[in-house]
C-alpha cells in the first residue's frame, strides 16, 4: 500500500478544515470533488461510494441531506476479508438530484478549491516525506485523471501524467507545488510538517 498515515492524516485535516459554505455553489463543488471518481452519469441509478476516512461519509452525508440526497452509510460492511465503509445512494431520484447540481457548477474562486479539496480527501495519496516528495491521484478511467491533470494547471499546479499498468497517474514530485496544494486544501499542519522535515534534509545534507 503506497499510501503513508502522513497521507491519510493531511487527507484528515483537509476534512476537518472544510466548512459547509453558505455558497451552495461551494458546497456542491466540495461534493463534485469527492464523488469524481464515480463519474456520475444522468443514467445511473445508484450509486456506492467506498471512502477510506470514515469520518468522511458522516460529512457527505450531512451535506447532501442539506440538497435533499438522501444516502445511508454502512460503517463496516465485509467485503472479502477486509472490512469496509460505505456511502450509498440508492434512490434513483436522490442520485438524479446529485448528478444535476453538478451541472456547470463551478461559479466563484472558492468553487474551485472546494472542487480540489474534495479530490484530496478522497482520492490523494502522499508518500511520507521521509521517503521523499510525491502526491498522487490515480484513475482507472483515462478521461477523468486528464480531466483533473488539466484543472490541475488551470489552478496553477505543476502536476504531470504517466500510465501505468491499467491506471493514470496524476503527481507531482516537486515539494514546493505538494506545499502550495496543501495550504489551499486545508492541510496547513501537514504543509508545516513536511516543509520542516526539508528543512533538517537541507541541514544534513549541508553537514555532509
Amino acid at each position: 500500500d503506497m499510501e503513508s498515515t502522513f497521507s491519510k492524516a493531511a487527507r484528515g485535516e483537509s476534512l476537518d478544515n472544510f466548512k459547509f459554505s453558505k455558497s451552495d455553489c461551494c458546497n456542491i463543488s466540495f461534493l463534485q470533488g469527492y464523488f469524481y471518481r464515480d463519474r456520475i452519469s444522468g443514467s445511473d441509478d445508484k450509486l456506492v461510494h467506498k471512502p477510506d476516512i470514515i469520518k468522511s461519509a458522516k460529512v457527505i452525508k450531512k451535506l447532501m441531506a442539506k440538497y435533499d440526497i438522501s444516502s445511508y452509510v454502512v460503517d463496516r460492511e465485509q467485503e472479502g476479508k477486509q472490512q469496509v465503509t460505505k456511502i450509498y445512494i440508492t434512490e434513483p431520484e436522490s442520485l438524479h438530484t446529485l448528478y444535476n447540481l453538478f451541472g456547470n457548477n463551478i461559479k466563484c474562486e472558492k468553487c474551485m478549491v472546494n472542487f480540489l479539496t474534495g479530490v484530496f480527501v478522497s482520492d490523494g495519496i502522499l508518500v511520507n516525506p521521509e521517503k521523499g516528495y510525491h502526491l498522487e491521484f490515480t484513475y482507472k478511467d483515462e478521461f477523468l485523471a486528464k480531466n483533473l491533470l488539466n484543472t490541475l494547471k488551470f489552478s496553477g499546479f505543476d502536476f504531470k501524467l504517466s500510465k501505468r499498468k491499467a491506471s493514470y497517474a496524476v503527481y507531482t514530485k516537486n515539494s514546493q507545488t505538494i506545499e502550495e496544494f496543501l495550504v489551499t486544501v486545508g492541510a496547513q499542519t501537514s504543509c508545516l510538517e513536511l516543509m520542516g522535515d526539508k528543512m533538517i534534509k537541507d541541514i544534513r545534507n549541508h553537514q555532509n
